[in-house]
């Protein structure tokens, strides 16, 4: 009696397809991998380094701002310049706490003379009536300032925090924007002619910060 021959079904092949992903395990990146990338790892680095940097400086600036004389010249162009470069908000503090100081002296220091001359005593009225006090303004002005271009250029600018009714600041501000005016047609070699030209048509009042900033990085950079 004759079998049914049995055909087995066809063996799978065991062919190694190499387009199935296979599984790994989670092995940590060769170190020398992470070197041999310079750019993500540079970066983390030099952000650390400019952090630090920074935050040092402003910490030399808080203790300068602590250090420096009350009402003396050299803290009033220090708050003005950080205040023209948009860094008033990182020491607003320390800031604060000079002008108050400078505001509870002031009776007695408001008018300019030999020791105190129109630069300072017009910053110092500018700087205490942009942080809020009302400081009366006061002083005579005579022809011969006609010549203190600085101190005409500080004086305009504090006159144009005046408010209605301020005929001493009214009087200031033609005095000031007369001779400045003279000055900026004249003689186009004086060293301050670019600031004035820049001041008579956009006075800080009603300048914004940002762009007053890069105006002062460029004076700034000029001056070093």
């Amino acid at each position: 009696m004759s079998l049914p021959l049995s055909i087995p079904a066809s063996i799978p092949s065991q062919r190694v397809d190499h387009d199935v992903p296979r599984h790994s395990a989670n092995f940590h990146p060769c170190i020398w991998v992470i070197l041999s990338s310079p750019i993500p790892l540079m970066i983390r680095v030099t952000h650390a380094l400019k952090v630090q940097q920074i935050e040092k400086l402003k910490e030399e600036i808080r203790k300068e701002l602590k250090a420096t004389a009350r009402n003396s010249p050299k803290l009033l162009n220090f708050i003005d310049s950080i205040q023209r470069l948009g860094l008033e908000y990182q020491f607003e503090r320390e800031i604060k706490e000079a002008l108050e100081d400078m505001y509870q002296t002031y009776s007695y220091l408001h008018d300019y003379n030999d020791n105190d001359d129109l630069t300072n005593a017009s910053l110092r009225f500018r700087l205490m009536r942009q942080e809020g006090y009302h400081i009366p303004p006061d002083g005579e002005f005579k022809e011969s300032l006609a010549a203190d271009i600085p101190g005409l250029l500080a004086l305009y600018e504090a006159a144009n925090l005046m408010v209605h009714g301020e005929e001493t600041l009214e009087e200031a501000l033609a005095f000031s924007t007369a001779h400045l005016k003279t000055m900026s047609s004249t003689d186009s070699t004086h060293p301050l002619v670019a600031q004035v030209i820049r001041a008579l048509n956009r006075p800080i009042r009603k300048s914004l910060t940002r762009v007053e900033a890069r105006h002062c990085m460029s004076v700034y950079e000029k001056d070093v």
